[in-house]
């Protein structure tokens, strides 16, 4: 079989996931100040000079892997809802990824970290990642809220705050995850989140505030 050779297009587009790759990667292991820009284009397979012609500086690259990472959170969430139209199945999809990233991103629980500790040395960075971070919340609050009315469950919590609690949790179990993999028990995240988020009928919550 002849495999159909790339457009360059195609290929900016693999160089510069692989370069991505290999940054997170790298960042995991050195941490920001550790990973080199030659280090990243190394490992990736390529020269420093490909790594410029996709990214500016080493910050520039990191923040894009903060936002990528964080869109990606986003989309999966959207996914889990639109396929989910019932609290139960939505909780229990999400505890099922939120598991399955948990086994097998360690590299991200490590990012976590890292990218909480830059941010609090370097103020540009925290803006930075503060402005990703409500576009995120703005996101995902808008997806609840959707989904709450078009499902009829109601919290007691506001859709803004549901988002921040879901970013809130997630990232926290990770990271103690990473730290006490053993004594973090399975399916934490979804009875947690079960609780927060204490989803009901809109019906039966206002039939039960009438009565109150």
């Amino acid at each position: 079989m002849i495999r159909r050779r790339l457009t360059q297009e195609e290929r900016k587009k693999e160089t510069r996931r692989l370069l991505i790759q290999s940054a997170e990667e790298t960042f995991a292991r050195w941490g920001f100040h550790g990973a080199s820009l030659e280090k990243i284009a190394d490992n990736a397979g390529f020269s420093k000079g490909a790594l410029y012609a996709h990214f500016k500086s080493k910050e520039e690259l990191f923040l894009v892997i903060l936002e990528e990472r964080m869109q990606a959170h986003v989309d999966r969430i959207r996914e889990a809802m639109q396929e989910h139209r019932s609290p139960d199945g939505l909780l229990a999809a999400m505890n099922a990824r939120f598991e399955a990233m948990r086994a097998s991103d360690r590299t991200g629980s490590m990012l976590r970290l890292e990218f909480l500790l830059h941010a609090m040395r370097e103020e540009p960075v925290r803006h930075q990642w503060s402005e990703r971070m409500r576009e995120a919340v703005q996101q995902l609050a808008d997806l609840l809220d959707s989904w709450g009315k078009e499902t009829r469950q109601v919290s007691s919590l506001t859709a803004e705050e549901l988002a921040w609690v879901l970013l809130a949790l997630e990232n926290g179990v990770a990271i103690l995850s990473y730290v006490e993999e053993e004594r973090v028990p399975s399916g934490l995240y979804g009875k947690a989140l079960r609780v927060l988020l204490a989803l009901e009928e809109r019906d039966n919550a206002c039939g039960r505030e009438q009565s109150g």
